[in-house]
């Protein structure tokens, strides 16, 4: 990497080459020459955001901590200029150590983090077309430093985190997009 940073993301783009966001600037990593180059207009001094691939092969990036605080922010990566746009819409509530889950939809599914205070339980949906979130039902635990992963059936698994009411969690559950409801998932891993 061109600086060292922790609490980034690597985001595989479609070319096989690798986005890199978080600390002062954004790199691209090529494997076929080995070497980074920097970024247009990236998102800087970032860590504990979210990043994910959308359908049309921009990456959305969102949240996390701009210095000590969390943001609300969302920007937009277009591979084929190696640059960021600043959205208009922000999230919902600003938050850090989130997760965002591509669904079958094309939409993206945004779950819990870190406000500041504690983890919460907000969700937004992000719509690339219409470049908006919005806020649907709330997950049945606070959390934050999770996992959240798409299911074959397109439901959406949310695994472990951290709640300040109970330490690590051992609770998992379940999203339905199609029916926007939220299940406990009992299992134990």
């Amino acid at each position: 990497m061109s600086i060292a940073r922790d609490k980034h993301t690597a985001t595989l783009l479609h070319d096989g080459r690798v986005l890199i966001v978080g600390g002062k600037q954004a790199d691209i990593y090529d494997p076929a020459g080995q070497s980074f180059s920097m970024a247009a207009s990236s998102p800087t001094n970032r860590s504990s955001h979210a990043a994910v691939r959308l359908s049309n092969d921009t990456v959305l990036v969102t949240g996390g901590y701009v210095g000590s605080l969390p943001a609300s922010d969302a920007w937009i990566f277009d591979p084929a200029t190696s640059s960021f746009t600043l959205l208009p819409a922000t999230m919902v509530i600003p938050r850090a150590t989130h997760a965002m889950t591509l669904l079958l939809s094309g939409e993206v599914l945004v779950t819990g983090g870190f406000t500041g205070t504690s983890p919460h339980d907000e969700v937004d949906i992000y719509d690339p077309t219409a470049q908006t979130f919005t806020g649907v039902r709330h997950m049945l635990f606070h959390r934050s430093n999770h996992e959240a992963l798409l299911l074959p059936n397109g439901k959406v698994l949310v695994v472990g985190g951290t709640t300040l009411e109970s330490g690590f969690l051992a609770t998992n559950e379940v999203y339905d997009p199609a029916q926007d409801t939220w299940t406990k998932d009992d299992y134990v891993m």
